[in-house]
């Protein structure tokens, strides 16, 4: 999955949501990354 969007706080909403949605699939991995940086801001689940 991708997606993009303009708002921080829509971006925020819909990680969580993607958690809520894909979290109990087996290797599921979620990573919130700032596109102008290439910082990753959160993952899930966390870095050991």
């Amino acid at each position: 999955m991708h997606g993009w969007w303009g708002s921080e706080t829509t971006t925020r909403g819909k990680f969580r949501d993607w958690i809520a949605e894909y979290g109990s699939t087996r290797g599921a991995r979620i990573t919130l990354t700032d596109e102008d940086t290439g910082a990753t801001l959160t993952t899930w689940p966390d870095e050991p």
